[in-house]
């Protein structure tokens, strides 16, 4: 195990979720791993449970998590 991530608030009826709670050890930290975990996630997201919505969640003082966020070119 290198790291953790999850769906939360998850709102089908609405068709929207939330990505968030992450932590991902820090040997992997910056490397394919939170990249290719949240593709995933949002691919699961909108082709099977056909969200119009999904949310990247994290706190406005973790700077880290934010830049990642935009390196996926999330908004």
């Amino acid at each position: 195990v290198v790291g953790s991530t999850r769906f939360g608030n998850i709102d089908l009826k609405n068709r929207r979720a939330e990505i968030g709670w992450t932590w991902i050890g820090r040997k992997w930290q910056r490397t394919f791993v939170n990249t290719e975990a949240k593709f995933l996630m949002l691919r699961y997201a909108f082709e099977v449970w056909r969200c119009v919505r999904v949310e990247l969640k994290t706190d406005v003082l973790n700077e880290k998590s934010r830049r990642a966020i935009e390196r996926i070119g999330a908004k």
